[in-house]
């Protein structure tokens, strides 16, 4: 059996046949997000204008990684209010509290 093999565009979501323009902005968005799950562990209780520092971009689009961690199931929203959000890494602040016995 002969397996074609063809060469990546450098978007996974392009190559799997979603329009250009969707793939460009969902590979932008996977990034961001991305790159905010590695600097969670450093911190990993984050607002947004915190996010936006972090990452170094707009208030949209740190808005769009929090909400895809938080889709995700990665942060939650600890507030409950609708101004002024703060998030937490819980998984990984739950580990933090077992390690030093403090659950």
């Amino acid at each position: 059996m002969k397996v074609k093999i063809t060469r990546s565009s450098g978007n996974v979501f392009e190559d799997l046949g979603i329009p250009s323009e969707e793939a460009e902005y969902l590979k932008i968005r996977s990034t961001l997000m991305i790159r905010l799950l590695d600097l969670l562990p450093e911190h990993p209780v984050v607002t947004l204008p915190r996010a936006m520092e972090l990452l170094k971009t707009t208030k949209p689009t740190a808005g769009k990684a929090i909400d895809a961690l938080c889709q995700a199931g990665i942060l939650a929203e600890t507030t409950g209010r609708q101004r002024d959000r703060v998030y937490a890494y819980s998984a990984y602040l739950k580990v933090l509290a077992e390690d030093t016995g403090r659950t």
